[in-house]
């Protein structure tokens, strides 16, 4: 139906660390995120495509992973959220902390390739307190879907009321800042499977032109 907004990988560390890449995990303990948790998922795929996974110790603390990670029972803790979340920035906040480039292993070992649903994207500098330099890392998005069998007039009712000034303002007031990407000019970003009939119509109206890949 339309992309809704990005998740970026942020993988925090104390700022002191010795770990300096993802390959200096090993050995240690990371918190993976919550259990059964999308961000737990992002990070698995990458690091069993780089081969590491299984060299270090997973936990899934979810939000007690902060505290953990301030107490000295984790090197750090991996999360998935929009950009300036509230929960990191609260942790830049308590303690100096700092991002592992993840981008770098990711492009070197054809991770984008393989999983063409994640894509090279940035941290920058200043969204979290104290973080002064852009951190290069991976990214995936949220995207809204439909059963192919909804009725097409149903979907472009819902489609309509989703990008309309009550709609966006609702959607903004709920989601937050990232929630701001939701707009026209994103509707198709990492979008790779068939859209329903009634998306088609409904962005046919809005003048965007749809690749032949990903018409029903």
């Amino acid at each position: 139906m339309t992309y809704l907004f990005g998740s970026v990988g942020h993988l925090l560390l104390p700022a002191k660390s010795s770990v300096k890449t993802v390959y200096d995990l090993k050995g240690k303990t990371l918190s993976m995120g919550g259990p059964g948790s999308g961000s737990a998922k992002n990070l698995t795929n990458l690091l069993k495509h780089l081969g590491i996974w299984g060299s270090f110790k997973a936990v899934y603390l979810g939000r007690k992973s902060p505290e953990a990670m301030r107490n000295g029972k984790i090197i750090g803790y991996n999360w998935h959220p929009g950009l300036g979340n509230a929960m990191i920035r609260d942790t830049a906040t308590m303690m100096r902390i700092r991002f592992i480039n993840m981008d770098a292993p990711a492009r070197k070992s054809g991770f984008y390739k393989k999983f063409p649903y994640y894509g090279p994207t940035v941290i920058p500098a200043g969204v979290y307190p104290n973080v002064n330099v852009d951190t290069p890392t991976f990214g995936t998005g949220s995207v809204m879907i439909a059963n192919k069998n909804v009725l097409a007039d149903l979907i472009y009712k819902i489609m309509t009321l989703i990008y309309s000034k009550k709609g966006m303002k609702y959607i903004l007031s709920a989601a937050g800042k990232v929630a701001s990407e939701l707009s026209i000019a994103n509707v198709l970003k990492l979008i790779n499977a068939p859209l329903h009939p009634g998306a088609v119509r409904f962005w046919k109206e809005k003048g965007k032109k749809i690749p032949a890949d990903i018409m029903p």
